[in-house]
């Protein structure tokens, strides 16, 4: 069988946002966004997870 993957694209810079981090590190409900993402795909049970980021 095929395993089931995600591709998160994570290379935002947060400038509309006015923040000093990247957007994917920015807390909602205490916690950062990338955070929610990747709890959600183990929740999905995604098998393979590949975050793709800015070159910085």
């Amino acid at each position: 069988m095929d395993k089931t993957c995600a591709l998160v694209l994570a290379a935002g810079d947060g400038k509309r946002m006015k923040s000093r981090h990247p957007k994917v590190l920015c807390e909602v409900l205490f916690k950062p966004m990338l955070s929610w993402v990747i709890d959600s795909c183990r929740l999905a049970e995604i098998e393979e997870l590949c975050v793709v980021v800015a070159p910085d």
